[in-house]
């Protein structure tokens, strides 16, 4: 589907809840993710053309693991939140289980060629089986003002920004 207008910011969350309630970012929409790849994502024009892409997934393997898949299809996704300072700074609500209450291990680490220093900082952190800490914080327990403000912050930092 092609949206009513064509946004010039885009936020992709990984939980559609994330998506619906997102506080409004000018010219901007938010989406749900599409799980693992980011190929079916690649595949709008309108979302592979827009200037300024973001992504906010959890903090676990998984997510990061997501990020990269977005940028190996060809999505220059900005992450927002999925660093180890914010890591620590929401450590309190992270999470050694599933949704079944089954113990998160260690994921097995693999090779991710499109991770940021920091974002590959987390994943190595997050995968290593000496790590004691939580193996997940969950986006949506950082509140949306949150991200809304590291998504402008992001903003304010571009060449180009939207007025």
């Amino acid at each position: 589907m092609t949206p009513a207008y064509l946004p010039s910011v885009v936020v992709i969350s990984e939980n559609k809840d994330t998506a619906l309630h997102f506080p409004a970012v000018a010219a901007g929409i938010s989406v749900e993710g599409m799980g693992h790849g980011g190929a079916t994502a690649a595949s709008f024009p309108w979302l592979r053309e827009c200037q300024n892409l973001f992504y906010w997934g959890d903090m676990d393997a998984s997510g990061l693991e997501i990020l990269d898949g977005f940028r190996a299809a060809g999505l220059p996704v900005t992450s927002v939140l999925m660093d180890l300072a914010t890591y620590e700074r929401y450590e309190q609500f992270g999470t050694s289980t599933d949704a079944r209450g089954n113990p998160l291990t260690a994921a097995a680490c693999r090779p991710l060629a499109h991770l940021t220093d920091a974002e590959q900082h987390l994943y190595d952190r997050l995968t290593a089986p000496s790590w004691s800490r939580y193996r997940r914080i969950e986006q949506e327990r950082i509140p949306l003002g949150v991200a809304a403000d590291a998504v402008q912050v992001q903003l304010a930092a571009r060449p180009t920004r939207i007025t």
